[in-house]
């Protein structure tokens, strides 16, 4: 997760913008993410907080779902999207790559970085390899208010 964060002008007016560093992860069956990640989304219940839904960290203790938030982002190179997440206490947010290719996409990892694909458009999303890690930015709305730009 990053704090880097950025006033950008939108329609005339400033926007604040908060880059959310997200890891693609192969191992991961859900997007998670910690409800300290973004604390001016609100968090609603989900199907799997309603039933108690746990996940395993990777030390192997349970985490509770506590519900969803759905989020919508701007990638780097200026591409609008939104990804539902399910909300959990873990340090970075968690894309799952079984997610993406759920929703048509395809992942390809190579040893610099790697894209994310759209099977019927061919659009790509790329994203970044930080050591073992691979990395996508996604930009969301720091808050809910905007203010006139100069």
């Amino acid at each position: 997760e990053s704090n880097d964060a950025e006033a950008l002008a939108v329609n005339g007016h400033q926007v604040e913008w908060k880059c959310l560093k997200t890891l693609i992860d192969s191992g991961a069956s859900e997007n998670v993410m910690s409800s300290k990640t973004t604390p001016w989304i609100p968090t609603k219940d989900s199907e799997g907080s309603r039933r108690g839904q746990t996940y395993s960290s990777a030390n192997g203790s349970p985490m509770k779902n506590e519900g969803q938030k759905n989020i919508n982002f701007i990638t780097d190179d200026g591409q609008s999207l939104s990804t539902t997440w399910q909300i959990a206490e873990v340090t970075k947010p968690l894309r799952s790559a079984a997610r993406i290719c759920d929703n048509g996409m395809s992942v390809h990892f190579f040893a610099d970085g790697g894209y994310m694909e759209d099977t019927t458009s061919k659009r790509r999303l790329y994203f970044n390899r930080e050591g073992n890690q691979y990395t996508h930015n996604e930009w969301v709305k720091a808050s809910g208010f905007t203010r006139p730009s100069e």
